[in-house]
């Protein structure tokens, strides 16, 4: 029988937990709720606590939203990522 492939690369999950990690605190120093935070990105707000929560990773387009939302750059969403050597 052939082997289940994981949901998720390894890769994947790392990033996810750092933009939730990172998403939070920019949030959070901001003084934005996640509702706030999901009125000016035009995003839903199940959208931003589903990202600070680890649960979903957010689409390019939903961190370039994001980023622009929080006056930063889309790496400062991303610290600590690393690129993936194919």
């Amino acid at each position: 029988m052939a082997k289940e492939i994981p949901r998720i690369i390894p890769q994947e999950e790392d990033l996810r937990k750092t933009v939730a990690y990172n998403l939070k605190f920019l949030r959070e120093k901001r003084g934005l709720t996640q509702a706030e935070l999901a009125n000016i990105a035009k995003i839903p707000r199940t959208a931003v606590g589903r990202y600070e929560a680890c649960i979903r990773t957010p689409t390019l387009i939903n961190i370039l939203r994001i980023a622009k939302a929080l006056d930063v750059t889309p790496n400062d969403l991303l610290d600590d990522w690393e690129e993936i050597d194919f």
